[in-house]
């Protein structure tokens, strides 16, 4: 199954995510701390990524710098994924080991689509021609955790 998604066969991951019966087995972690859905995030393979997702593959586990697929696609750049890991409920606003949000690597990244796809996700119409909401960032006790929240 690693070899199948690791080389963007999703034909082949649909035949075997059928065949399965211990699909907790399969999609846990590797030896590199990456599940099944890191690597086809990884690889920008949105076909896999939605086989993945369909199969309840966990959008929250992390890898070993405690990324989880969002934040690893918004270091990738594929739009498409995004939008299925946004549609699976990623929590946005979640940190990995060096306290950045997905919103702070795709920024870092370039990916301006996916900051834009990721801050019309925090702040719903924010980002609409003639909108009067905005969004406001608040940190954590200790000012390390950045989310947004809407204003009217």
């Amino acid at each position: 199954m690693r070899v199948a998604v690791r080389q963007q066969h999703s034909h082949v991951v649909k035949i075997l995510l059928q065949k399965i019966v211990d699909i907790d087995r399969i999609l846990s972690l590797d030896a590199e701390s990456s599940t099944l859905l890191h690597i086809a995030v990884l690889n920008g393979d949105d076909e896999t990524v939605k086989l993945l997702l369909e199969a309840h593959s966990s959008v929250t586990a992390e890898d070993g710098a405690n990324c989880t697929a969002l934040h690893l696609a918004a270091r990738s750049g594929s739009v498409a994924v995004v939008n299925l890991l946004l549609d699976a409920k990623s929590d946005i606003t979640r940190s990995n080991g060096e306290q950045k949000t997905a919103l702070h690597i795709a920024s870092e990244y370039g990916h301006g689509e996916i900051v834009s796809l990721l801050l019309a996700a925090l702040c719903p119409g924010s980002l609409e021609a003639n909108s009067t909401s905005s969004c406001s960032p608040r940190g954590d006790e200790n000012g390390r955790r950045w989310s947004f929240l809407a204003q009217q």
